[in-house]
């Protein structure tokens, strides 16, 4: 196969690359994705100075599972300090927000296709509201001094929506199965936030 053809990859795993700013205009960040957590390894560099990106990996890597890797080019992000390890940690968040946001969606997608009576315009309403407050969380930039106030009101609004959606009693317990498992990912995808506040 030539350098430049599309690669071709095992039944199950992507890749997405583009120009971030790190390089004038070529591509230079990657992130390749499993479809479901896959068995791992690694090697790293032995160099007495290496990298956050490095040594959050050495820390991932002893689960022996990754579900995505980023990775960049040009920059070599060493010398970075806590800021850098920090930056390393934000940025693997934002990768497992990233797979939450796609579960929340094909939740989103199996709750509009299901007749759930339950789900009446006020619960509605309370989902759409938990969702915005759950994204303007997740845009907060890091330091900013409002982040305690949107984890607080993202958090706030997923238990008005909780509250709305109501509790599982027999007879109604499949009806908010959906509801349920789309409240559970909205708190994941708030909970990953949780040490940037």
């Amino acid at each position: 196969m030539p350098f430049h053809d599309r690669p071709v990859f095992p039944r199950g795993f992507r890749c997405a690359s583009r120009n971030v700013g790190l390089k004038p205009t070529a591509k230079d960040l990657a992130l390749f994705v499993s479809d479901v957590d896959a068995a791992a390894a690694a090697v790293f560099t032995r160099n007495k100075f290496p990298g956050a990106p490095v040594l959050l990996g050495r820390e991932t890597i002893k689960g022996g599972t990754l579900r995505a890797i980023f990775a960049n080019s040009k920059v070599s992000n060493v010398a970075t300090g806590a800021v850098g390890l920090e930056n390393a940690r934000r940025m693997a968040a934002l990768e497992r927000t990233a797979f939450l946001t796609r579960e929340l969606i094909d939740l989103l997608v199996e709750l509009q296709a299901s007749d759930d009576v339950t789900l009446t315009d006020t619960v509605r309403d309370r989902l759409a509201h938990a969702i915005r407050e759950s994204a303007d969380l997740i845009a907060t930039p890091l330091g900013d001094p409002g982040a305690s106030d949107r984890f607080r009101g993202a958090s706030e609004a997923l238990a008005e929506y909780q509250s709305a959606l109501g509790t599982p009693t027999a007879g109604r317990r499949t009806e908010l199965a959906a509801g349920a498992a789309v409240e559970l990912c909205l708190r994941r995808i708030i909970d990953v936030t949780r040490p940037f506040v």
